[in-house]
């Protein structure tokens, strides 16, 4: 059964708590029940530990969907077949169909024929007949809620009053995930290994349940008194020490095997080393150089991370999304800016491991302009990129920001802590609404207060000053 997924305004999905994004892959369309489907035919898939989430690049915040691997019965893959793209079949299970009592509202199971299983009151014919006249589709558009029959705003995703969603999703027990740009074997290997976790994560969990009742049962069967504490006692202390000997035996293998470990690491690191410079001549070299590379053997850049185009694209996109996300949630007010090495360095904090390059973030940050994030990057004359909130008319919400903190006047210190802008930006900006002629600059090093900016008031006391002139010689 698919589910209506929200995404975020990154067109990302939310996750629920703990709960991670472990495959990505972009270029997919859906069939429900060998149909095409046109709303679902371009989007980005994702697995996680519980779903898979579809996210329409059209309109995410309508089409998207998700799927839990718990309502998968059967996984199969078919590789392409002339002009038929790759596909991964996901074959559902079958979900009764529900419907709401017109009297108490409960959820029953099966045909809107057979009466209520709580109340008991059966469907009265002339309002099975009513409801016969309206369509699905027809109730959808007027906004009828199927549980509590509420008539919504037809644009609402959920319901006003009771919170069902109103939007109609395929019902489908066979899904299939067209791929048009490859990467079906790699998303079928992480799907059926994803799928397998859960089943054994469940199993386990059954098996602790059953070992924990049985335990239970054989305490509640004991005879309490003195003896039995004494006796448990001594099965307590006898269980931690067999504990304490299995973990310190288990260190000791450990600490022994790190030690094997580090010698052949140092030793595979001096013939990499020594091979490096006939990496140009050999093919074979540089495969193994690239491999050393991936293992994190050797910190020189002797091999690209991503050599597919498709997945480097794939990652840049998928980054860009992510950076965004983090600008959004630290960008409050339209006047706020940050700086792209401190949007760097809050990215790699955040993530606190698997941190990402500045290479890589930069070629992420070049995809603003064509992604539609609401973010917008400004080049600065000292070469910098300043990441802001994408509005109209920024320019002139940041000019305006400018001239209110002049009252009547106003240093560089002043101005980047009232706006919680950098020194360095706050000097561009004054100095860019300066060349502009908006404000203008009054040094006083004698007295120690430096560069002051001020409000140009000369252009009106000119025009003052000419009108007063012509009025004279007039009068003259």
């Amino acid at each position: 059964m698919t589910f209506y997924l929200e995404t975020t305004s990154s067109s990302l999905p939310v996750l629920e708590a703990k709960e991670e994004i472990v495959h990505a892959q972009n270029c997919v369309g859906l069939y429900f029940d060998d149909k095409k489907s046109l709303d679902y035919a371009n989007g980005t898939l994702y697995i996680s530990q519980k779903h898979v989430f579809y996210v329409d690049f059209q309109n995410p915040k309508k089409n998207s969907l998700k799927i839990r691997l718990s309502d998968i019965v059967e996984l199969n893959h078919s590789s392409r077949y002339f002009r038929s793209s790759p596909k991964v079949h996901l074959y559902l299970k079958f979900v009764q169909e529900k419907w709401a009592c017109k009297i108490c509202f409960y959820n029953n199971l099966g045909s809107t024929l057979d009466p209520c299983m709580n109340c008991g009151v059966a469907g009265r014919f002339r309002l099975l007949q009513a409801d016969c006249h309206l369509t699905g589709e027809e109730k959808r558009k007027k906004g009828i809620c199927p549980t509590c029959t509420f008539q919504n705003y037809p644009d609402l995703l959920f319901c006003e009053i009771c919170g069902t969603q109103l939007t109609r999703l395929p019902t489908a027990e066979h899904i299939q995930l067209s791929f048009r740009n490859g990467g079906s074997s790699k998303f079928f290997e992480v799907l059926n290994e994803q799928r397998q976790e859960l089943i054994e994560n469940r199993s386990n969990a059954l098996q602790d349940t059953n070992h924990l009742k049985k335990i239970i049962n054989e305490k509640s069967l004991r005879i309490g008194g003195i003896h039995d504490l004494q006796q448990s006692h001594a099965l307590k202390l006898a269980h931690n020490g067999q504990t304490l000997v299995r973990a310190f035996q288990d260190l000791d293998a450990f600490f022994s095997l790190t030690q094997e470990t580090m010698e052949l690491a140092d030793q595979f690191v001096e013939r990499i080393q020594n091979l490096a410079g006939f990496a140009k001549q050999s093919d074979q070299v540089q495969q193994l150089l690239k491999r050393t590379h991936q293992l994190g053997l050797l910190r020189n850049n002797y091999a690209n991370m991503v050599s597919d185009n498709s997945n480097a694209r794939l990652f840049q996109v998928e980054l860009c999304k992510s950076i965004s996300e983090l600008l959004l949630n630290h960008l409050k007010s339209d006047t706020d800016t940050v700086t792209m090495t401190h949007a760097w360095a809050m990215y790699n904090r955040a993530r606190k491991t698997e941190l990402v390059s500045p290479a890589d973030f930069a070629k992420a940050c070049e995809l603003f302009s064509n992604l539609d994030l609401g973010i917008s990057v400004s080049k600065l004359s000292s070469g910098a990129l300043l990441f802001q909130l994408k509005l109209p008319n920024q320019k002139e919400k940041f000019l305006s920001a400018l001239m209110q903190t002049m009252q009547p006047s106003i240093t560089i210190s002043q101005c980047a802590m009232k706006l919680h802008w950098s020194i360095g930006v706050t000097m561009e900006q004054l100095e860019s609404a300066e060349s502009e002629g908006y404000i203008v600059r009054d040094i006083h090093e004698d007295i120690g207060f430096g560069v002051q900016y001020w409000k140009n008031q000369f252009q009106s006391f000119e025009s003052e000053l000419s009108h007063l002139l012509f009025s004279s010689q007039n009068n003259i």
